[in-house]
């Protein structure tokens, strides 16, 4: 995330838009895993993993910065009660309480003191999800275990008569399963899987066509500037540089290993896709200019950026998957 920052404040520094040194930190979860998914399995599922995570990471990094740097005006009354809220929610949390309202009582109001107090409020949702359980009640061992013999119940009331099932025990034995089955999976894991397709399909996209208008043709469309220049070389250079980089120390270093399957050249593929920031970008540039200029030129940096590094990381991929696969 350093080297992007650092790459447009080079072209930018003592110029209006050096403020927006945040906008090439973060990586686009959704558009880059797409670009890899298109690839297909050829990939080593490590590599995915790695870029995962890594997008994961960065947007929190950038929700940090825009925490710090892109907030003005703080309430310190309403960021105390937004605190208080998650300090609410950790409790919560360690007293083992599963049930998802509390959460998303005490997160809303978290959300609604963070708003309030002029830190955005996107970090109130990095901070309820760091509190939902991720662990589930009933392990797999115990539910395979306790299943079977519930089922038997069900099946010796059954007569063949009837079609439905009437008899106490088997209803009893069927909540059971039905309790069992509702703690096999973590509140984490229910509260994901609900609202991934809400997330993928309606939000996103919104959330794209409302900030991704940019006028490239009129009286005034915007101009390939420095703002933009610096946001295309962040993305597309600096984002694959830091991040194998970063992974070569760490490796060297011993610190971690190489994901499972992967190469350096496979490596520096999924780095360059690193450079699709679309969304994440965009929302930074967002709060980084008030002059609607700056901002046209952000996104015209953003969206060459983004496109240039998912074509040069998808051929990039696809010639070394290729490579490995003939061999």
């Amino acid at each position: 995330m350093i080297v992007p920052a650092i790459i447009y404040t080079l072209f930018n520094m003592g110029h209006p838009g050096a403020h927006g040194w945040g906008i090439p930190m973060a990586t686009d979860i959704a558009f880059a895993l797409a670009i890899l998914a298109v690839v297909g399995n050829r990939i080593p599922n490590g590599l995915r993993v790695f870029l995962t995570a890594l997008a994961i990471v960065d947007d929190l990094g950038a929700v940090v910065v825009i925490a710090i740097f892109y907030t003005s005006d703080l309430n310190l009354t309403s960021f105390f009660w937004a605190m208080a809220m998650f300090v609410l929610l950790i409790i919560v949390n360690r007293l083992g309480i599963y049930f998802l309202p509390v959460y998303a009582v005490l997160g809303i109001a978290m959300w609604l003191f963070m708003l309030d107090s002029g830190v955005h409020a996107t970090i109130a949702g990095v901070l309820l999800a760091m509190t939902i359980p991720a662990t589930a009640r009933v392990d797999v061992p115990g539910y395979l275990a306790a299943v079977p013999a519930r089922l038997r119940e069900i099946a010796q009331g059954i007569d063949g008569v009837r079609d439905d099932i009437a008899d106490i025990n088997q209803q009893a034995a069927i909540d059971e399963i039905d309790r069992l089955t509702e703690g096999l999976q973590s509140p984490l894991e229910k509260v994901a899987s609900r609202f991934a397709a809400p997330v993928s399909f309606v939000i996103i996209p919104i959330f794209a066509l409302a900030n991704a208008g940019v006028a490239f043709f009129g009286d005034s469309p915007p101009h390939f500037d420095r703002v933009a220049f610096g946001v295309f070389l962040g993305l597309f250079l600096g984002k694959q540089i830091g991040i194998t980089l970063a992974s070569f120390v760490a490796v060297k270093a011993r610190l971690a290993a190489m994901p499972d399957g992967g190469s350096w050249s496979l490596l520096w593929g999924v780095a360059i896709l690193g450079g699709i920031g679309f969304t994440m970008s965009l929302f930074v540039a967002e709060l980084a200019f008030d002059d609607a200029s700056l901002l046209a030129s952000a996104k015209v940096g953003i969206f060459a950026g983004s496109i240039l590094s998912a074509i040069v990381g998808f051929a990039i991929l696809n010639a070394m998957a290729s490579r490995s696969k003939s061999r």
